[in-house]
């Protein structure tokens, strides 16, 4: 008899659309199913703009450690369980200096070890190459995830696949 409390494991991604200024969570499994789980509104980062550095730093940590957290619990009613985490972000931050990405980057590189975390940065899709910029991540892993990443963004065009988190109360 199977335990009922067996999750398997799967990378839990989270996709930041610069432009759209929105974030994606899905899990990958180990076969490279992408599993759409939770979405933000496109605009939802919007709120950096303007900011300073450090400010602009802490926002995206929160708005970011948020989303992570919804993955996890979105991915724990599926029977899956995060093996590695894995921030990728397409494009850079609009109206922000070109170090945010490398901080934001390793604050959660070094805040979240276990599972292992990495976070990559790629300029554009299909054709850019995903670039680590901070953690480990295993290179069949790796390899799964760049794998899925041309899908994973164009499922992301399909709000019907995924749950779709509103607005925080108080903002525009």
């Amino acid at each position: 008899m199977k335990n009922m409390n067996t999750k398997t494991p799967a990378v839990l991604a989270v996709v930041l659309e610069a432009k759209k200024l929105r974030w994606s969570v899905a899990a990958i499994t180990s076969a490279g199913e992408v599993v759409p789980l939770v979405q933000s509104q496109s605009g939802d980062l919007a709120g950096y703009v303007g900011l300073s550095f450090d400010e602009q730093t802490s926002y995206l940590r929160h708005r970011l450690a948020g989303a992570v957290q919804r993955g996890c619990d979105r991915m724990w009613g599926r029977s899956l369980k995060p093996s590695q985490f894995v921030f990728v972000q397409i494009g850079a931050f609009q109206d922000a200096p070109a170090t945010l990405a490398q901080r934001i980057a390793d604050h959660f590189c070094q805040w979240m070890v276990n599972p292992p975390t990495a976070y990559c940065l790629t300029t554009s899709l299909p054709e850019g190459a995903l670039t680590i910029l901070a953690g480990e991540i295993a290179p069949d892993v790796f390899s799964v995830v760049q794998s899925t990443l041309t899908e994973l963004v164009a499922r992301a065009g399909l709000e019907h696949e995924w749950e779709i988190v509103p607005p925080s109360p108080g903002r525009v």
